[in-house]
C-alpha cells in the first residue's frame, strides 16, 4: 500500500491537488502494480515563505509551484520500477 504526502504551496486549490492525485496513481498503478482502490494521498499545503529551499540544487531553477513527494510504497521496488514511476510522473505532470 503506497502511502504518499505531496508537500504544495498556498497556489494549490482542492482542483489541482485531485488532478496531482490522478496523475500520481496513474503514474503508481502503471508501474508499481498496484490495485486501482488503493489510493492514499495526503497533501501539505505550505504559506507562502513558508518552504525554505534552494531554487538551483540538483536541477536547472525551482519555483514557488513545486512539489515534492515523500513515497512509503511498502514492498521494495527496483531501479527499472522507480526510473518508469518518476518518468511517467514527470511527463504526466507537465504534460497535463
Amino acid at each position: 500500500m503506497p502511502f504518499v504526502r505531496i508537500f504544495t504551496g498556498s497556489r494549490y486549490g482542492a482542483p489541482e491537488c485531485q488532478r496531482i492525485s490522478d496523475i500520481l496513481h496513474r503514474a503508481i498503478t502503471d508501474t508499481f502494480a498496484v490495485p486501482q482502490a488503493d489510493r492514499f494521498h495526503f497533501f501539505d499545503r505550505f504559506a507562502d515563505g513558508m518552504r525554505i529551499f534552494d531554487r538551483h540544487y540538483l536541477s536547472g531553477s525551482r519555483s514557488e509551484g513545486y512539489l515534492l513527494f515523500h513515497i512509503v510504497a511498502g514492498k521494495p521496488r527496483d531501479a527499472a520500477q522507480k526510473a518508469a514511476f518518476y518518468g511517467q510522473l514527470a511527463r504526466d505532470l507537465q504534460s497535463e
